[in-house]
């Protein structure tokens, strides 16, 4: 055993100095084309998405003076941007367009429910028509990125999941579409993520996340500020009166300060009471604001946990396979070395036999047959003479 490990040592170690193209390296297979259309296609539709919900957000707002409904407009902008992207920026890219497209389907159900109606009153057709938007668009992608087989069999699938996981409250919480993607194409849950592509692209899609997490959770911070002043009754105007107020304050306490210190005590105490009440709306708004940043950090962090866990394990599992490769290699070379040895060994052996039989027999053999000769010349010499 130690010989054959010897040998198989030395022919790697000749091959690895006669032939600089062979290197071993980590696989880093990348995406194929479609695979990489879909994840730019899946997070240019999630940004388009969640802009147009926001400008249609944004002119009920403004339009509308029913506090209610203006408050339902904020949480429509701020539910579909944390949906979009949980389920647009995921390791696969087929999975990410299917559950887009899936979570597309259920809000445009959800907004012509009767209990969508209730929350957006006479906006609710304009709300349906905005989602519907997002759903044509979704797809639309997916048709130009699908085989009309594959379309037509995704279609089903994406329907019939939406329907039996319906979005019931305006949290649009979403059910992701993967076990049951998995079970329709027969791949175990472990070979799932075959590949999550070169170092480039991995990188390039780490980037495109970090850049619609942090400008999506700049205006996030934004909305619920505007949607706490909003259900607080205070608006730019109001904030405007309150400092108003605080100048009025200002200006009679120094009025009182110089024409009758006796009420300054008292100007004193309005004063802080108004600036209690202007401190204390701020206060609890950077609260909230730092309860919401946290919550977003924590989402942040389990979506990069869940991301170097599926890593590790596509890591691992290629790392296994290439060490079983190199094992059969090196079996399939040492025995064929082996082989090669054995057989070169064999004719060296009869070339050596055939070799030492002419050396050693050959002059035996002349001798022999022309002593023979030479006697039966003389025989028949006699024979004459006789």
């Amino acid at each position: 055993m130690r010989f054959r490990y010897c040998i198989f040592i030395g022919i790697v170690f000749v091959f690895m100095q006669s032939c600089s193209l062979l290197r071993i390296e980590s696989a880093q297979e990348p995406l194929t084309k479609r695979q990489l259309n879909s994840r730019l296609l899946t997070q240019q539709f999630v940004a388009d998405a969640t802009d147009r919900v926001e400008e249609a957000a944004d002119s009920i707002i403004t339009s509308e003076a029913n506090l209610e409904i203006e408050r339902n407009a904020y949480l429509w902008k701020l539910k579909t941007l944390t949906a979009y992207r949980k389920v647009g920026f995921q390791t696969m890219p087929q999975l990410a367009l299917l559950d887009s497209w899936e979570i597309s389907l259920a809000i445009e159900n959800f907004m012509a429910t009767q209990k969508a109606a209730s929350m957006f009153g006479s906006w609710q057709n304009y709300v349906q028509i905005i989602s519907k938007e997002n759903l044509l668009e979704i797809e639309r992608y997916a048709r130009g990125l699908l085989e009309e087989d594959e379309y037509e069999a995704y279609k089903e699938l994406v329907y019939a999941f939406a329907e039996e996981n319906p979005i019931d409250e305006f949290t649009f919480t979403h059910t992701s579409l993967r076990e049951a993607y998995l079970e329709a194409q027969n791949i175990a849950d472990s070979n799932a993520v075959q590949t999550v592509g070169s170092l480039s692209e991995v990188m390039n899609n780490f980037s495109n996340r970090l850049v619609y997490t942090s400008e999506s959770t700049g205006k996030q911070l934004q909305w619920n500020a505007e949607l706490m002043l909003k259900e607080q009754g205070v608006d730019s105007a109001s904030l405007k009166a309150a400092f108003d107020n605080m100048d009025r304050s200002l200006d009679r306490l120094v009025t009182t300060a110089e024409t009758t210190p006796e009420l300054l005590d008292q100007s004193v105490k309005d004063f802080r009471a108004d600036m209690y009440v202007l401190f204390r709306g701020l206060h609890r708004d950077m609260e909230s604001s730092k309860e919401f940043i946290t919550m977003e950090r924590l989402a942040m962090d389990t979506i990069i946990e869940r991301e170097r866990i599926a890593l590790d394990s596509f890591i691992l599992r290629e790392r296994k396979a290439l060490t079983a490769e190199v094992n059969l290699l090196a079996e399939d070379v040492v025995d064929n070395t082996m082989d090669h040895v054995k057989g070169l060994l064999t004719r060296v052996l009869l070339l050596s036999i055939l070799f030492f039989a002419i050396i050693l027999f050959l002059p035996f053999a002349i001798g022999y047959y022309t002593g023979k000769i030479r006697q039966r010349n003389r025989h028949l010499k006699r024979k004459k003479q006789g």
